[in-house]
């Protein structure tokens, strides 16, 4: 199933009510390594999305991230994660400054190792924006877990 202007998103996983709000999205790039359906495929890329944040959230959020975007996909039969942190901006007495300017930080898991790649693709940055256009929508922070 394509949406968005044609891009190759299958899926999308919410867990606003994680130690820190989630919102992944499931690419139809190689998701056959998570399972042969659709509905496998989406939910094989949720476990795996699991295993990387049991193994690694304390390195990847670091006391900064408040919110991750993550695009999950297949690369020659790998498992990939790209993982976007978006920690809120705060001034100098640490209060939020909304909705702000985050610096998004980048990491990218492939089969659980953490990589030293940093890029992405066009639809995970297409849909990069238009999340970031829907958070500076949200009047305050306290609503971000209602995303």
């Amino acid at each position: 199933m394509k949406i968005n202007n044609g891009m190759n998103i299958i899926g999308r996983i919410e867990l606003p009510y994680f130690i820190i709000p989630i919102r992944a999205y499931v690419h139809g790039c190689g998701s056959e390594v998570y399972g042969v359906t659709q509905q496998q495929a989406v939910e094989g890329a949720r476990d795996y999305l699991f295993q990387i944040l049991r193994d690694s959230l304390p390195d990847i959020i670091d006391d900064e991230g408040d919110f991750i975007y993550a695009v999950i996909w297949g690369d020659n039969g790998d498992k990939v994660v790209d993982i976007f942190t978006f920690p809120y901006e705060r001034d100098d007495n640490k209060n939020l400054i909304w909705p702000g300017n985050p610096e998004i930080d980048v990491v990218v898991y492939r089969n659980r190792e953490l990589t030293m790649d940093s890029g992405t693709c066009e639809d995970s940055i297409i849909v990069l924006g238009e999340e970031s256009k829907f958070r500076r929508s949200i009047v305050n922070a306290n609503n971000i877990r209602t995303f």
